[in-house]
């Protein structure tokens, strides 16, 4: 096979033309073509292992021929913007009669070649007549025209595919993206007159807000206060209208009504950022995630630092007050024996609180991981 076949072939694949429906536009061309010449037959033609296909026709119902039979090879190897063929029988170009007899009677042919921005030759768009004449200068033109055409809407349909393609896979990235958040991804809106919406929301409403339907929200979020707990309510309103006036981050910690723990609060956060459009409206994109975890261990080290500021201060300063009698006064052995019993006592306290905030905070400890497991499965 020659490098330029290969390379022929090569660009056709590439474009995702082969054995490919028929193409509106490109019938459109064909149409065209035979009605400006007043031909019977107009093809697009492409070339394939050893024969030439066609993509579009008027007046021709075969799908392909053999490419050393045709006149389309000719007009390829040609070279020429317009090859032209007006008496097929007397054309020095063609010394076999079979070039001349195959597929359609043709006694006049004229084929632009399709060629891409780069020059790669792809097939060719033909008029042909079963009888001898010729075109006029105008309607040469116009068939070039039409070729170039041709050629553009064939490099626009790839362009298109690819497009297409791209948005697919990442649409598809996208929504897996979205679908698999710690959380749900929000689109929210409130338009001039203060209607609040939620346009999209991800599917992870349904493992934060079960009790919730994305549908009813989309229309009217409003009814998201209903969840909230009544005390934090009129913060959320505040830090939203905020948001809004100022374009600030949205930036609030509330908690929820009824909450999913039996023993604990459950927390939520809303971080979005705000867009404000030329009618008025706001819109936010952003997260809601539930960071009820993060508030018990925040709430777990909190009571660690008083448990420890205030359980183990007195004996603490027992000892501080003991060991300082010893280094500064001369006591007698009796006194010395006092101070030791005294000593044990506060270090036996010490080690009492110590064993249970170990016992305490291991027991939360456990209690979590053993929540966050069964969330999991």
């Amino acid at each position: 096979m020659k490098e330029k076949e290969k390379t022929r072939f090569a660009e056709l694949y590439k474009l995702g033309l082969l054995n490919t429906p028929s193409d509106e536009e490109l019938d459109e061309i064909t149409r065209l073509a035979s009605l400006v010449c007043d031909t019977p037959i107009s093809l697009i033609s492409l070339f394939h292992h050893g024969y030439q296909w066609f993509k579009s026709g008027v007046g021709f119902n075969v799908t392909c021929t053999p490419i050393e039979k045709s006149f389309c090879r000719k007009a390829i190897d040609s070279n020429k913007e317009l090859y032209i063929v007006n008496d097929p029988e007397n054309n020095e170009d063609f010394n076999e009669k079979d070039l001349v007899s195959v597929g359609p009677e043709n006694r006049f042919y004229a084929g632009v070649p399709l060629k891409t921005k780069k020059g790669k030759t792809l097939g060719v768009l033909c008029v042909i007549d079963a009888k001898k004449r010729t075109l006029s200068q105008k309607q040469e033109e116009i068939l070039k025209i039409l070729g170039k055409q041709a050629a553009r809407i064939i490099e626009y349909r790839r362009l298109i595919d690819l497009q297409q393609q791209f948005f697919k896979e990442n649409h598809e990235e996208l929504i897996n993206l979205t679908d698999n958040f710690p959380g749900m991804i929000i689109q929210m809106e409130m338009s001039s007159d203060g209607k609040l919406r939620l346009p999209f929301i991800s599917k992870g409403i349904s493992v934060i807000h079960p009790n919730l339907e994305a549908s009813k929200l989309k229309d009217d979020a409003s009814k998201g206060f209903e969840v909230l707990h009544h005390d934090d309510v009129e913060k959320f309103k505040e830090g939203l209208m905020e948001s809004r006036e100022t374009l600030c981050m949205l930036n609030v910690e509330y908690r929820i009504a009824e909450s999913q723990f039996k023993d604990r609060t459950t927390w939520h956060w809303i971080y979005a950022k705000p867009k404000k459009l030329a009618d008025g409206t706001v819109l936010w994109y952003g997260c809601v995630q539930d960071i009820s975890e993060k508030k018990a261990y925040v709430e777990t080290l909190e009571k660690i630092i008083f448990d420890i500021s205030h359980l183990l201060r007195r004996p603490v300063a027992n000892l501080l007050g003991l060991t300082d009698l010893l280094q500064k006064e001369a006591i007698q052995y009796e006194s010395v024996m006092k101070i030791c019993k005294h000593i044990d006592d506060s270090a036996k306290e010490i080690d009492h609180f110590v064993h249970i905030l170990n016992d305490s905070y291991s027991e939360k400890r456990q209690k979590y991981t053993s929540l966050n497991l069964d969330r999991d499965n």
